[in-house]
């Protein structure tokens, strides 16, 4: 999915999801980000959730809101890793008429319900790791940022790929975090090198 303005003509939807299905079964994972252009239904990520899981493939969000509610299908039919931030957490589930929002409890409550796992990051603060209901936290490193743009980004590459590398999820986490510490410490975007 991309962030950029235009309207589609709606079907384009149904081609992008047959060349989405034909390629998903190449691929051990999908990462979903960003937001759909006007045109696309409400329907197409959680279509493309629901698509890649019954491919038996590991699915990786990094979207909010609507879209992100309406992806959690069933205990198996939902992305198997969470990856936003803080205020993208509270958007989206954030109760209107609850004051006391609480988000280790809220993290706890929906990666149990649905046996998967969320990773909430919080910029310098701790990253926040959720677990089938299990909660832990990472730190990350402190560094003196010169441009955070594809901060987030660079910090799902580097938990995807660790994952599908075999890291367990903290080593995982521990490695998107560097992958986000060196993107923040470069003037250019989602420019890292490739060294520890």
């Amino acid at each position: 999915m991309v962030n950029e303005s235009g309207e589609v003509d709606p079907e384009v939807e149904k081609t992008f999801l047959e060349k989405y299905n034909c390629l998903v079964a190449d691929y051990d994972a999908v990462v979903i980000t960003g937001s759909w252009l006007p045109g696309f239904s409400n329907k197409i990520i959680p279509e493309m959730v629901s698509n890649a899981k019954k491919a038996n493939k590991l699915v990786f969000a990094d979207y909010r809101s609507v879209d992100l509610k309406n992806s959690f299908i069933s205990k198996t039919i939902r992305p198997d890793f969470v990856k936003i931030n803080m205020d993208e957490f509270r958007e989206t589930f954030l109760d209107r008429n609850n004051n006391d929002f609480d988000p280790n409890k809220k993290l706890q409550e929906i990666s149990k319900k649905y046996n998967n796992t969320f990773i909430i990051t919080q910029g310098s603060e701790e990253t926040l790791i959720a677990e089938h209901g299990n909660i832990n936290s990472v730190m990350p490193q402190k560094v003196v940022p010169i441009n955070p743009i594809g901060c987030g980004d660079s910090f799902l590459a580097g938990l995807t790929m660790g994952i599908l590398e075999g890291k367990s999820l903290k080593e995982a986490v521990e490695h998107g975090s560097k992958c986000a510490e060196k993107n923040a410490v470069n003037l250019r975007p989602g420019y890292i090198t490739s060294g520890e």
